[in-house]
């Protein structure tokens, strides 16, 4: 899996997470409701940022033309890169919205 961050049209310090599997098409990550702040901390790294600010993480926007390629994304605190989370199976992503 490769990440990518589209930052943009979302101002400083704000972006969408992007990921593709085996040069694959790109696509994004199901927004999850329960995913916890160390999860978030690492995905914001990934992308070149501090870390999260959970209230504000939203549905970026902008990536509707996207596929759902993942959902239930866990990372440990030590994860350096996004194959060191957990996941669903790619596109088993049944009842998501865009992150």
């Amino acid at each position: 899996a490769v990440v990518s961050t589209q930052s943009g049209h979302y101002g400083r310090g704000r972006g969408r997470l992007e990921i593709r599997k085996d040069g694959g098409p790109w696509g994004s990550v199901c927004y999850d409701q329960g995913m916890d702040d160390i999860t978030a901390n690492v995905i914001c790294k990934f992308m070149g940022y501090k870390r999260a600010y959970p209230t504000e993480i939203t549905d970026g926007g902008n990536g509707y033309h996207l596929p759902i390629l993942v959902k239930d994304v866990s990372c440990p605190a030590t994860a350096t890169h996004f194959q060191n989370c957990t996941h669903s199976d790619w596109e088993e992503t049944s009842g998501c919205h865009h992150f």
